[in-house]
């Protein structure tokens, strides 16, 4: 069963911590541990950058893989919309939302509340 997987957060600030994170795919749970993730046939990517979408497609894996573990789990993640920041992208942010959805997710299957 393929799940939603929407994750969203935009902190924009002259502080320095600004950040800007988005992206929506699709989540299918599987029995065995691993995580692939792919871009979607007819993926949108905004603001691309070969570089940036590497580093973001690891990190969302990256982030997937920690939620799964204790569950002994794994899944394929079908990225349909990425937003890559020129100026407000941090790797790090992808893995730890993802990590932070995902983990919600398996929690949550049906959409309950987190």
């Amino acid at each position: 069963m393929a799940l939603p997987l929407r994750v969203k957060s935009v902190s924009q600030a002259a502080s320095g911590g600004s950040h800007v994170t988005r992206y929506d795919a699709t989540l299918t749970l599987t029995p065995t541990r691993g995580v692939l993730v792919a871009l979607g046939k007819d993926a949108v990517v905004l603001d691309p950058d070969e570089e940036m979408l590497r580093l973001a497609l690891g990190a969302i894996q990256r982030g997937a893989l920690e939620a799964l573990d204790g569950a002994g789990l794994g899944a394929v993640i079908e990225v349909v919309k990425l937003v890559l920041h020129p100026v407000d992208f941090k790797p790090h942010m992808y893995e730890e939302l993802t990590r932070r959805e995902v983990a919600a997710l398996v929690a949550h299957p049906s959409g309950s509340p987190r």
